[in-house]
């Protein structure tokens, strides 16, 4: 049974994985939930694996060398003012990474949210009128815990939040470009790099921007799936 079938849908979510308890979700492909059905290929030597929590939610594990997922460059997915959402786990520290980052999502050349090696963050880039990057605040990562992370850019500034709380607002000076590539979660480049290595779940990326109350509901809403209490 998928986590969210009972749930109607809003109009505003472009992307919204499967999540499922009890029946591992298929191998290759990943099912987009929103009526948009933008659904991703898996990809890789091993491509990502499904992996069971112990709240028996299923959820992606990347390997860090060449495994992503492509959900293609569908018009849905060009985005002006965007809420990217995600839990995640690090499998390596960011000052250990063998490149410059590690890949959440990315639509090359139009936006890429990311884990930076040198500044040990959460950071984007958006690529309109020139690439941008901006950067939430710093933070202590512990191995194989779970985040929930999530990023807001509403025109005037880009917002990120860790764990449902406000963690940098920096003002926006340009804006996510439209592009004909693909959208990919776990790496960059059109899948050629900047592989993640962790896991992640329950993402989704909405055409509109969310409030941070509503942030927070969804935190609170989606945490007992990972084991966070706090």
């Amino acid at each position: 049974m998928d986590v969210w079938s009972s749930i109607v849908i809003a109009r505003g979510i472009v992307l919204q994985p499967e999540n499922s308890i009890d029946v591992e979700p298929s191998p290759t492909v990943l099912y987009d939930m929103s009526r948009f059905r933008n659904d991703g290929a898996f990809t890789g030597a091993g491509e990502p694996d499904w992996v069971q929590l112990p709240s028996d939610l299923w959820v992606q594990e990347y390997d860090g060398l060449n495994d992503t997922i492509n959900c293609g460059n569908d018009a849905s997915l060009d985005l002006l003012t965007l809420t990217l959402e995600s839990w995640i786990t690090l499998a390596q520290q960011p000052a250990d990474f063998p490149q410059a980052s590690r890949t959440i999502l990315e639509k090359n050349g139009a936006y890429y949210w990311f884990m930076d090696r040198a500044a040990r963050v959460i950071r984007c880039i958006l690529y309109s009128g020139g690439a941008t990057g901006y950067n939430s605040f710093n933070n202590v990562w512990v191995l194989n815990n779970w985040y929930h992370i999530a990023l807001v850019v509403d025109g005037s500034n880009v917002r990120f939040y860790l764990n449902g709380i406000p963690n940098g607002a920096p003002a926006q000076t340009n804006n996510p470009n439209i592009t004909a590539n693909n959208a990919r979660f776990g790496s960059s480049n059109n899948g050629a790099s900047y592989w993640w290595y962790g896991r992640q779940g329950c993402q989704r990326v909405y055409n509109y921007v969310l409030t941070p109350g509503q942030i927070l509901q969804r935190y609170e809403t989606t945490k007992h799936w990972f084991g966070v209490h706090n």
